[in-house]
């Protein structure tokens, strides 16, 4: 009973326009803010960074986890998974 209109404004154009909505559910954006990472880290067409099963991109002692990681399944539940996995092995980095 709390939201009962957004307005929305089209970023590009801003054009702005309301509709009527029983409820929301935020997203943040679909596109990975990576664009700083270009030339530096491999990322894939869309700009998430690529990375192996353990994490690890192309850099030694950088690891990528989360939304931003290319074949996430973007969900929560997976980027703490992908967090804990990365926290395992750049421990193990860390003290060789």
């Amino acid at each position: 009973d709390l939201v009962k209109r957004i307005r929305l404004r089209q970023v590009k154009t801003g054009e702005e326009s309301a509709l009527e909505v029983a409820g929301i559910f935020v997203s943040i954006g679909l596109k990975p803010n990576t664009d700083y990472l270009k030339g530096i880290l491999p990322l894939d067409v869309t700009g998430h960074i690529i990375t192996d099963e353990k994490m690890k991109t192309k850099i030694p002692g950088i690891f990528a986890a989360g939304d931003i990681r290319h074949n996430s399944a973007r969900q929560i539940i997976t980027a703490a998974g992908d967090g804990a996995t990365a926290a395992i092995y750049a421990e193990k980095f860390i003290s060789k």
